[in-house]
């Protein structure tokens, strides 16, 4: 009797293909107009339900897809923020944006990784927010961590003023660059150099908008919240 066949892909294996495939799907596609089946044949799979064994449902895959993302963007996070701590850069607001900004950007080079910036904007954007609990993640510390050293570096601004502009960063970037991939050549090549030159330029604006004062106009609506709820 011949010994049985062993499968050529690991359970691991498939798990990869089935995110790669979903992250691209949701990139191209958008979110609604893809199916857990689409995603099993966009990876190859004949098992019709190998996505729901390994994710449980679509909004178990999306998130899937930010961990496996997020775990990577999230150590360059702490690895740029480190460094900061041990050499204070002379703008510091810059530097705190940059560890946004940078691990992003470099995602954008690895494995399909424009697909990642666009279904990332695709699920942001999304009427049922699938990221909204992704500020609780155990891959969002970098995150959490340049929001209390922006507080701090930002003494004259109240906190909630703070968090809404950083949440304005946040989405300004990851929709500017999938801005930025959707008018790439057909070839899909990202070029290294424009990539850069833009994202310098992006860190520069969102820290200025960071470290504006807050108007007057602003003020006076805090001032308002607060009488509301006194």
């Amino acid at each position: 009797m011949s010994p049985k066949k062993k499968s050529t892909l690991s359970k691991e294996d498939t798990r990869h293909q089935l995110l790669m495939a979903g992250e691209r799907l949701f990139a191209k596609h958008g979110i609604d107009a893809v199916s857990l089946r689409q995603v099993n044949v966009e990876a190859g799979q004949k098992n019709s339900s190998a996505s729901h064994y390994h994710f449980g449902s679509k909004e178990g895959l999306i998130r899937a897809i930010f961990d496996y993302r997020m775990e990577r963007v999230n150590k360059r996070r702490h690895e740029r923020l480190d460094q900061l701590d041990r050499h204070q850069a002379t703008d510091h607001i810059r530097s705190l944006i940059g560890a946004l900004v940078y691990p992003i950007v470099e995602e954008m080079f690895a494995e399909d990784g424009q697909y990642y910036i666009q279904c990332n904007a695709q699920a942001t954007s999304h009427p049922s927010n699938f990221v909204s609990t992704l500020g609780d993640s155990e891959f969002a510390t970098g995150l959490q961590r340049i929001v209390v050293a922006l507080k701090d570096a930002l003494p004259d601004l109240p906190d909630m003023i703070v968090a809404q502009r950083f949440g304005l960063a946040l989405d300004q970037t990851i929709h500017a660059l999938a801005d930025q991939i959707n008018l790439m050549p057909r070839s899909g090549t990202i070029d290294e150099n424009t990539a850069s030159i833009f994202a310098s330029n992006l860190v520069d604006m969102i820290a200025g908008g960071l470290a504006a004062p807050m108007s007057r106009e602003t003020q006076n609506e805090l001032l308002a919240g607060k009488r509301k709820k006194a």
